[in-house]
């Protein structure tokens, strides 16, 4: 019936005190934002991880875009965005989808690789491979490109995780 709800995020300080609010509808966009096919169109983003970035930026990712964001702290601006498969295709003005290695179906957990640490400032995530059917976890660099990914227990056993997962790098 026209409602559609989104994410908001709220920095508090230990006073309780807001000092920072995102409204995901102020920032995303229909075109370019679209909602997986697998979903109902009750919930937009439905974000379920964010990570505060070394350089003041956050990072979250969100199921029903099946997409991580990288959102500018001071100005409220999405700076990246990753992994959906769908798309409105300017030239037919119809919904598409895409497959491959830079696509995502429901990520979890997104956390920056820490200084010190190989790969420090790259993001990881549990992409849950919602439209493959096989879940991974993924590397992707500041510019956006995957730079490692891990998807097999190499013991003979698939690995699947419809709606939950998350990973932590060690070293």
């Amino acid at each position: 019936k026209g409602v559609m709800f989104n994410d908001k995020l709220v920095e508090v300080d230990p006073q309780g005190k807001i000092v920072w609010e995102w409204h995901a509808c102020e920032a995303m966009d229909v075109d370019l934002d679209v909602v997986g096919p697998l979903y109902r169109r009750e919930e937009w983003y439905h974000g379920n991880s964010l990570w505060p970035l070394s350089d003041g930026r956050v990072a979250l990712t969100g199921r029903f875009t099946d997409s991580l964001m990288v959102i500018d702290r001071e100005t409220g601006a999405i700076v990246r965005r990753f992994g959906s498969p769908s798309f409105l295709d300017p030239s037919t003005g119809r919904i598409e989808y895409r497959t491959g290695r830079d696509v995502l179906g429901g990520p979890h957990d997104v956390r920056e690789i820490p200084a010190g640490h190989p790969g420090a400032g790259n993001l990881t995530l549990y992409d849950n491979g919602t439209y493959t059917g096989e879940s991974r976890v993924v590397e992707i660099d500041r510019t956006g490109a995957v730079v490692w990914q891990w998807s097999d227990g190499h013991d003979g056993r698939k690995h699947y995780s419809f709606h939950l997962g998350g990973a932590q790098r060690l070293r």
